[in-house]
């Protein structure tokens, strides 16, 4: 990737991550000297290691895998110019997403949303308590502007 094949807003959230992870790691070797075990290890260590930005927790497999995209367009970058020989992220399995369980609407909740929904529509008053009510916000237009 060059600066041309990417957004503004990419390229900084990827500079980002090597300023931060893969450099670190990463900055003192050549690139023909980093072998599919030394990427393996980043990224055991980036499963077990602690966040930056002082949060509870672990790195998410999100985060994790982004790192390892990044770190393998760098590499296929060196390769396709010729620089090294071989991509050794491309030879390491890309880490897995863990996805999170997304809380739908059981089938009262829905019923619940489409009566209010219906009641909006005909302009009729739904009642404060519902919470699905939209909530007034800001200054009540009162008296002559």
């Amino acid at each position: 990737m060059t600066q041309k094949e990417l957004s503004p807003k990419t390229l900084a959230v990827h500079m980002r991550f090597i300023n931060l992870r893969i450099l670190p790691v990463f900055g003192s070797k050549r690139l023909d000297q980093i072998k599919p075990f030394h990427i393996v290890q980043f990224l055991t260590d980036l499963n077990e290691g602690d966040r930056l930005d002082g949060k509870d927790g672990k790195l998410a497999s999100g985060t994790i895998h982004y790192v390892y995209r990044v770190l393998k367009n760098i590499f296929s970058r060196a390769n396709e110019w010729k620089i090294i020989k071989g991509n050794p992220v491309a030879e390491v399995k890309r880490p897995k997403v863990a996805h999170k369980e997304v809380e739908v609407y059981d089938e009262n909740e829905v019923a619940e949303l489409f009566q209010a929904l219906e009641k909006l529509a005909n302009n009729d008053h739904v009642s404060p308590d519902n919470r699905f009510a939209p909530r007034r916000t800001g200054r009540p237009r009162v008296g002559a502007r």
